[in-house]
């Protein structure tokens, strides 16, 4: 929202040609100033000018390379080639099949612990190590 007359073309490359100053150096801002212009004016809509270019030429940076959106609108979709209800049912079938797996593993964890539900260890006291100490302790007791 500027205050003052809206800045024109001229204006404009004439605060440009001003700043440059011999082109290798910049001319401070104090020495700027266009005829109804401050030199604060001057300095802030240079420094909003450039800003609104470099986001125009960002924005076409980003768009390059890139095709243009669609140049023809995508014909209507005829009654018979609907297929939405079918995908949403293929979906809620594989939803429903993660739950399933999910309340599986949960289960497999409740019976056999942390390691058999997710690793498949066995049972306590089915496992090899668990068996021999058993045996040892079966054959120890009885002799």
């Amino acid at each position: 929202m500027s205050r003052g007359p809206a800045w024109t073309a001229e204006e404009h490359a004439e605060l440009i040609r001003l700043r440059s100053g011999d082109g290798v150096t910049m001319r401070p801002w104090a020495t700027i100033a266009l005829p109804g212009r401050t030199s604060k004016a001057c300095e802030n809509e240079f420094y909003k000018a450039r800003l609104a270019q470099r986001t125009i030429s960002a924005f076409q940076k980003k768009r390059r390379g890139r095709p243009p959106g669609p140049a023809v609108k995508p014909a209507l979709v005829d009654e018979v080639a609907i297929a939405a209800p079918k995908a949403r049912c293929e979906r809620r079938q594989q939803d429903l099949d993660v739950l399933r797996d999910w309340a599986e593993l949960r289960d497999r964890i409740a019976v056999c612990g942390l390691t058999g539900g997710v690793l498949g260890d066995p049972r306590p006291g089915r496992s090899a190590l668990d068996q021999r100490r058993a045996a040892s302790r079966d054959g120890n007791g009885a002799g």
